[in-house]
């Protein structure tokens, strides 16, 4: 059926005015850009992406969330591109039809390759988290054993060798947990009587200072009669003051941890201790 011309006066001959270009203001639009920014960082820190934005460190407690792919569902070819067209009008519609067609197919090539992209990426994150759990347990347990399978070969699970380590693996956790508990126990001891010792040095120090206190008074005022005496020519008699005995500190209470050779605050109060010691010689 041949194609029917549209009349040349239904087309408007009148030619359309040139575009202008519209000045962009490159300030605003950066502000516009990082106000953007700044609202999705405060929205995903209020949700469970929080450590994704936050300065510090991710640990391997941190798990992103699955996504969630949909397949791509394939739609039969349209019987409408093989219409032959009779108008202007339907060339025209049928032209922008293939070239729709052709958007949609471009359009699910990118969607597959970046569902593809997305999937290997979580792969990727769930090892990297892996990793990174090995190695803070690693560092908060430093004498751990090891793996019970360290070659990467199948072991029968319930053969009596793979038993042993499994039992032998047990008992050396349990002993960690029981030696860490004695641990505990022990430095708390250890910081209960090292306060205390603190606190009797302190008692210990303000007696020492009020007794050479009181003792250079009365040998000042000894030194004032005298004087009186030398002045008067009379014989002066009394003795000079002594110092009496200063309260000795006493033994600093060690560590009942073996090998430890005690906390900051235990060679803190031992420097302390000796300094005032020679203030009291002097």
């Amino acid at each position: 059926m041949p194609i029917e011309e549209v009349p040349e006066a239904s087309y408007d001959s009148t030619v359309p005015p040139t575009p202008m270009p519209v000045p962009v203001n490159r300030t605003t639009s950066n502000d516009s850009l990082q106000d953007c920014i700044s609202s999705l960082t405060d929205k995903l820190s209020r949700t469970q992406l929080a450590d994704l934005v936050s300065n510090q460190p991710l640990t391997s407690t941190f798990e992103m969330p699955s996504l969630a792919i949909r397949p791509i569902e394939t739609s039969e070819p349209s019987n409408m591109l093989d219409v032959d067209p009779s108008t202007t009008n339907e060339v025209l519609l049928l032209a922008a039809l293939r070239e729709a067609e052709e958007q949609c197919t471009m359009y699910k090539k990118c969607v597959i390759a970046l569902q593809a992209q997305a999937v290997l990426n979580e792969a990727y994150c769930n090892k990297l988290r892996y990793q990174l759990a090995f190695k803070e347990e690693k560092l908060a347990n430093p004498d751990v054993p090891g793996k019970l399978v360290e070659d990467g070969l199948p072991w029968l699970l319930s053969g009596d060798e793979f038993y042993d380590r499994v039992v032998k693996f047990t008992q050396w956790q349990k002993e960690k947990a029981q030696e860490k508990e004695v641990r505990k126990e022990r430095r708390k001891a250890t910081k209960t009587a090292l306060d205390k010792w603190k606190k009797a040095e302190i008692v210990r120090k303000a007696e020492n200072m009020a007794r050479q206190e009181q003792f250079h008074t009365v040998k000042a005022t000894w030194a004032v009669e005298r004087q009186w005496e030398k002045v008067a020519k009379e014989k002066f008699t009394q003795p000079a003051a002594k110092l009496g005995d200063l309260l000795k500190p006493q033994p600093k209470p060690k560590s009942m941890l073996a090998g430890d050779e005690g906390s900051s605050d235990e060679v803190v109060v031992a420097k302390e201790s000796s300094s005032d010691d020679e203030s009291d010689g002097n």
